[in-house]
């Protein structure tokens, strides 16, 4: 049985992780990061998603969450918040939210388009004491 060629796409996504280091080393006066995260799109292709976790020091830095389109439906795609991340922490606030859509784009009928699967975000930082 041949074996699976590895998808680029998911070893760039693993590299750029490593390659963030962990959270302590970015932000050492952070304790914890807690996300809740709900997609939904425009056209209704993918049902709404709602997920709540938490990183910590030890996790990775790396904030660009893929799109919950398949990669054979959204190329390049994903919600980078990175920038929201590290406003909020360097203004030492405990909290932020926003709105942010897919960077990517779609394929359809030989047709391309950008993406807009929209994520909705709110985060909260814990610090150390």
């Amino acid at each position: 049985m041949p074996k699976k060629k590895p998808d680029p796409a998911v070893y760039l996504r693993h590299q750029k992780s490593i390659w963030a280091g962990n959270i302590k080393d970015h932000y050492p006066k952070v304790k914890s990061l807690t996300f809740e995260l709900n997609h939904r799109d425009h056209d209704n292709r993918v049902k709404p998603s709602s997920r709540t976790f938490t990183r910590s020091l030890e996790d990775s830095a790396f904030f660009d969450f893929e799109c919950p389109y398949d990669k054979e439906s959204c190329f390049g795609g994903g919600h980078d918040l990175t920038q929201p991340i590290s406003d909020m922490i360097e203004n030492q606030n405990s909290e932020c939210s926003g709105r942010i859509l897919c960077q990517g784009d779609q394929r359809r009928h030989g047709a391309k388009h950008s993406c807009w699967c929209e994520l909705t975000y709110k985060i909260t930082v814990i610090y150390n004491d």
